[in-house]
């Protein structure tokens, strides 16, 4: 099988993730009627979903070791073959935290496979290639919300959308499973290698992307809940700032592999989290649900390029252990998702006012942790150059301030 064909197949299961997964967040309304728990109450299964996450990030040495990533990624398919159109289906509270779980095994094992296939497959341009990658899980992501509002609207159901993402699995299914891989060398099988432990500049965008992930689920798991219970708008306003926030990141992430290909990560990265942190302060100070649609799209915009571009430099910094990178950082991430979007779902009672402003305080740290992470990492990737210059005019400064009078 060509390159090319295996570029497309990549590309296809990612659509197809992207359609699954975001189809759960606008779904959860009807979910709590079907289930006849409190809405709120659904926040668990953000939880499960990154329980899933992160037992796979955690055991991927472990599984590609027993597996291969071709196996690996089919085991993935077959599972969210079977999860994904039971969920909306399902009346019983703690089956569809089950069905989520599974779907979140599926959707790591799905992350960490294809993202080290794309990147082994473009290793002079990993973070341009892995940004072209989410181009379609945003595609995905977008056509997601947008199918559950159309279902809900003419036939008050939910299930299309998640039926149509297993679908898709199901075709790329085959193919895949007769796709040749090679075997990984067993020295980047696993974290577990203590130059990896020891490297603070992993941990800098572990941090960040544990914070990043804070806004991205906060904001995308529960704006469709938000526009609905506490701005009081209408079912397809609130499919609309759901999906609007996918159709930014889709065109966000299609300017980074086109115009903006050629833009350093450093000034991509601080300006992008600047940007979002404007769009959340809009959120803030005017209530209206045309308006948290307009920050939607300001968002999804300004933060569209931040993971895999974070994703990219991390295998950048260590190329021959792509795979142990994308579970240490994949952690970080999962780590945030089981957290902060139960935490910003406890805010959407009451009225709502709290869940915008600590969305606010999750930015500005994601702000001050970007400017850190290029700073440190200047010498090893496309920085900045005043930035570099701030570092270097700095450390000259300390040095003679230690110097003996």
């Amino acid at each position: 099988m060509g390159r090319r064909t295996t570029l497309f197949l990549a590309h296809w299961t990612f659509f197809a993730l992207g359609l699954g997964e975001a189809s759960l967040a606008p779904s959860l309304p009807a979910l709590a009627r079907n289930m006849d728990v409190p809405l709120e109450s659904l926040g668990i299964l953000f939880a499960a979903r990154a329980i899933g996450f992160l037992v796979v990030f955690i055991m991927v040495g472990w599984l590609t070791t027993r597996l291969g990533r071709g196996r690996l990624m089919i085991v993935a398919l077959a599972t969210m073959i079977l999860a994904l159109p039971a969920l909306p289906l399902t009346g019983f509270f703690p089956l569809g935290v089950i069905l989520v779980l599974l779907s979140g095994f599926s959707a790591a094992a799905l992350s960490v496979s294809v993202n080290a296939l794309v990147g082994d497959l473009n290793p002079q341009d990993r973070t341009v290639a892995i940004n072209r990658l989410y181009v379609f899980i945003a595609i995905g992501a977008f056509t997601g919300p947008i199918l559950v509002g159309t279902a809900l609207s003419l036939w008050r159901v939910i299930y299309p959308p998640f039926w149509m993402a297993a679908s898709m699995m199901l075709v790329a299914l085959i193919p895949l499973a007769r796709l040749p891989l090679p075997k990984l060398p067993p020295a980047i099988r696993r974290i577990g290698s203590s130059s990896l432990r020891k490297d603070r500049r992993l941990w800098l965008l572990a941090a960040f992307l544990f914070l990043y992930m804070g806004v991205d689920a906060g904001f995308n798991g529960w704006i469709y809940s938000y526009v609905r219970t506490s701005l009081g708008g209408e079912i397809a306003l609130a499919s609309a700032a759901a999906s609007a926030f996918w159709l930014a990141t889709m065109t966000g992430r299609l300017a980074r592999v086109g115009p903006l290909r050629r833009l350093p990560d450093g000034p991509l990265m601080v300006g992008s989290c600047a940007s979002g942190l404007i769009a959340i302060l809009l959120l803030i100070l005017v209530r209206m649900p045309l308006v948290a649609v307009v920050a939607s799209i300001w968002l999804g915009l300004s933060i569209s390029a931040l993971y895999p571009t974070a994703m990219g430099l991390g295998q950048q910094l260590r190329p021959d252990e792509s795979v142990a990178v994308i579970s240490l950082l994949g952690i970080a991430s999962a780590v945030s998702s089981l957290t902060l979007p139960w935490f910003y779902g406890q805010f959407l009672s009451g009225g709502g006012e709290v869940w915008p402003l600590a969305l606010l305080v999750n930015s500005i740290l994601v702000l001050g942790l970007a400017v850190a992470v290029n700073v440190f990492i200047a010498s090893n990737s496309k920085m900045p150059v005043f930035l570099a210059k701030i570092r270097h005019r700095m450390a000259s400064l300390l040095k003679r301030s230690h110097r003996p009078k």
